[in-house]
């Protein structure tokens, strides 16, 4: 499980680089905090399936680019 976390959370910040986001432009448009996106981004933090969506939005890239998205959304379930 934590390495699916991690690898999406390093998708992110690989996409949010290459878009030269901040962290901090990111989490404004999601509606979170930096520290929790920074969270995401180490692979120390599940987001939401919610947050997932927003991110995508956020970094205008259709949720399907995050390759592990399926495995996410198991694991939300799961804990649900």
């Amino acid at each position: 499980m934590d390495t699916e976390i991690k690898e999406v959370g390093l998708q992110i910040r690989i996409i949010r680089k290459a878009k030269r986001l901040t962290q901090e432009a990111v989490a404004e448009r999601v509606g979170i905090d930096p520290k929790s996106l920074g969270r995401i981004e180490k692979g120390t933090y599940l987001p939401s399936l919610e947050t997932l969506g927003k991110l995508a939005q956020a970094l205008d890239t259709p949720i399907s680019v995050f390759s592990l998205c399926r495995k996410i959304i198991d694991l939300i379930s799961q804990l649900a």
